[in-house]
């Protein structure tokens, strides 16, 4: 296990100079071997090296001295940060509190390194309180793969991170977004966590009431208490000490206290930061003649293959030189970039062909939950979990319209049914049409579209291309023979649509009389079927009556409905 220790960046200050974290006036002192913190980091981990440009807008920013700014930490899946008080010359017992800031940095048109959020006077929307208490403080885990960043309130304990006195924290491990959340909070956040651990710097005992020298945010007088030079708590209650506000004031006045910061940056998430090309331990990009290189460690890494961050963008690496003629994909901490001309392009959507399957990238990486369209080379296909389904033949919603895809491809030429979740729809012009009421064949048999999609369980007429067709069952029967009830009207069937004549049609038992193709129930008349004529009346033929009936000007004599010449 790899275990490094750093003595951090360290400041004094007077209790009567600044509040908390109010850094106005703040005298800035060099750490030395008897007033600072030694840090240990366990673990995936290494001290870095930033450029001096860096180094100089960080220190303007925070008031430091940018000597104190040489080496930063690099830590990586499961390293642990942790007070070493063995070797540290301030004893426990004078710190008062532990927090991390989460200082909000970016590059301005020229390249320039900007902290956006910290300011001398107002820090408190960037910080995380993560440990009030007055013991040896605990170790901070910086645990990226769980996403977690905690101190439990006791020292060597298991405590968990959803704990009241400990902070949860997120962090979503990608190029370019990461993410911290604290409670309901959820706030973006650029590369670096900076650990400040607080003291007195004094001879005084160490108030509890001292966490932080702000009168306002004191309790009462119940549960005061200090420290005393052997690291013992002394509870002055419970041993009948009365201590009060106004004798805590007195006490602390002119009190003089501290703080260090230990810079700490996770790897793969950090990208802002530029690190120094010429240091001994640079790892990253270096020009080289008129190549560029990648570097480890001060040296060329021809073995390395994958992504490499440099000035604001991420290069493709093949073979330890970076290619600009790539465009192809690749994997960086569990997810797969989008390289364009030897570059990460982030605003990307698009396909992209890698080991001989074509995957959808959106937003300039592998989307492997998206199931979707896709435009490419004038074609839109069909992406499944990440990847183009070239056998799949099915609909996708895209747009807010459903689009009939087969083999893989929308296809804009077919007028078809597709059967998706159960139900067959209609496809028009490549999509579903929910506004259609037709007939469309499909495997030799023509069925009833309403709505979009097929009707089981109609029986009815559907017109299409003039003419009238009996639909029963979703589909259009031919054998059929009969009426059939549509608006009101009962019409003539024959061989499975309307037939426009004047007929005799025998139906549930009932010779009925068609005129011009629809049951006429007002005609008193004869009509002629096969070798006789009948009497007609009422719409169906009169079986009962006997008479004479004028026809065309003749008379002619009915018996029991049938004409007898």
């Amino acid at each position: 296990m790899q275990k490094l220790k750093f003595a951090g960046i360290t400041v004094a200050f007077t209790m009567a100079a600044a509040a908390f974290f109010t850094l106005t006036d703040v005298q800035n002192v060099m750490a030395d071997e008897k007033s600072n913190i030694k840090l240990n980091v366990e673990g995936k981990a290494q001290t870095r090296t930033i450029t001096e440009a860096d180094r100089k807008a960080i220190a303007e920013a925070f008031d430091y001295d940018v000597s104190v700014m040489d080496q930063i930490y690099v830590a990586g899946d499961g390293a642990t940060a942790y007070i070493d008080w063995d070797n540290s010359a301030i004893p426990f017992w004078k710190v008062y509190e532990t927090d991390v800031f989460q200082p909000v940095m970016h590059r301005d048109k020229d390249g320039k390194l900007v902290v956006d959020k910290y300011q001398k006077d107002d820090v408190t929307a960037w910080w995380t309180h993560i440990s009030n208490q007055y013991t040896d403080p605990s170790k901070i885990n910086l645990i990226y793969g769980l996403g977690t960043l905690f101190t439990p309130s006791t020292p060597g304990s298991e405590e968990d991170a959803d704990s009241s006195s400990s902070v949860s924290a997120v962090i979503n491990q990608n190029l370019n977004i990461k993410e911290i959340t604290d409670g309901s909070k959820k706030t973006q956040i650029t590369d670096a966590y900076v650990i400040r651990v607080c003291y007195t710097t004094d001879d005084k005992l160490n108030y509890q009431l001292a966490e932080r020298p702000d009168e306002n945010y004191y309790c009462g007088g119940d549960g005061h208490g200090a420290y005393d030079v052997n690291g013992n708590y002394i509870d002055f209650s419970s041993n009948g000490i009365d201590v009060d506000d106004a004798k805590v004031d007195a006490y602390n006045a002119d009190r003089k206290f501290g703080y260090t910061d230990f810079w700490i940056l996770p790897e793969g998430v950090s990208t802002v930061l530029n690190f120094d090309e010429n240091a001994d331990d640079y790892t990253g990009l270096k020009k080289d003649s008129d190549d560029w290189y990648y570097f480890k460690d001060g040296a060329k890494d021809t073995s390395y293959t994958g992504l490499c961050k440099y000035n604001g963008s991420w290069f493709y690496v093949k073979n330890g030189k970076v290619d600009f003629s790539a465009t192809t994909l690749c994997k960086y901490n569990g997810a797969w970039f989008y390289v364009k001309g030897g570059k990460v392009d982030f605003s990307a959507t698009t396909l992209c062909k890698y080991n001989g399957a074509w995957f959808y990238v959106k937003g300039g990486k592998v989307d492997f939950s998206a199931t979707t369209l896709c435009k490419y080379n004038g074609s839109w296909f069909y992406v499944k979990n990440g990847k183009v389904d070239f056998g799949a033949t099915t609909l996708c919603k895209y747009n807010g319209a459903w689009w009939y895809v087969r083999n893989g491809k929308v296809d804009f030429s077919t007028t078809t049914l597709c059967k998706y979740n159960g139900a067959w729809f209609y496809v028009k012009g490549g999509k579903v049409d929910f506004s259609a009421t037709t007939l469309c064949k499909y495997n030799g048999t023509w069925w009833y579209v309403k709505g979009g999609k097929i009707d089981f369980k109609s029986t009815t007429l559907c017109k299409y291309n003039g003419t009238w067709f009996y639909v029963n069952g979703g589909k259009v029967n031919f054998s059929a023979n009969g009426l059939c009830k549509y608006n009101g009207v009962w019409w003539y069937i024959k061989n499975g649509s309307v037939s426009f004549t004047n007929t005799l049609c025998k139906f549930n038992g009932t010779w009925w009389y068609i005129n011009n193709g629809a049951v006429n129930f007002n005609k008193t008349t004869l009509v002629k079927y096969g070798n006789n004529w009948y009497a007609v009346a009422g719409g169906k033929v009169a079986w009962g009556y006997t008479g004479n009936l004028k026809y065309n000007g003749g008379t002619y004599r009915v018996v029991n409905g049938v004409v007898k010449f």
